[in-house]
């Protein structure tokens, strides 16, 4: 079952793989996992933003929530937003925590889920946020 009704956000990251030299090769022995060749996520230690700062225009295409103000409502406008270079930046399509499958935009394909534990007063619960990767 697939779901139109899926609001979408998309990320800007910087790649991590074996051209980051040396933090990619510690990182690796680290993970225990040398057969991977690149990380897409959407963790910002990892792959952080190439956005260090919102600028004025920026609030009018960013999601206006708490932890989620570096996330775009506008794939258009994130591509310019940071000169965007296929070479080392990726963009990722955020779905919160969808009841079904999400339609993803033109240009993306699915890479994945990032499961996550929510805090709050009533209980804890696991969310999922669902990731699609841009293939511009």
């Amino acid at each position: 079952m697939t779901d139109r009704n899926v609001t979408v956000m998309f990320a800007a990251c910087t790649k991590f793989g074996p051209w980051c030299g040396d933090t990619w090769w510690r990182y690796l022995d680290w993970l225990g996992c040398h057969h991977v060749s690149e990380i897409v996520s959407a963790d910002s230690i990892l792959c952080p933003s190439p956005i260090d700062t919102l600028n004025e225009v920026d609030w009018n295409f960013n999601v206006h929530a708490d932890t989620r103000t570096h996330l775009f409502r506008d794939v258009d406008y994130l591509k310019r937003r940071i000169d965007f270079d296929p070479q080392h930046h990726h963009i990722l399509a955020l779905f919160d925590d969808p009841q079904s499958v999400p339609i993803l935009p033109e240009y993306f394909a699915f890479c994945g889920s990032i499961l996550r534990t929510v805090l709050s007063s009533d209980s804890a619960a696991i969310k999922q946020l669902r990731v699609g990767r841009a293939r511009f």
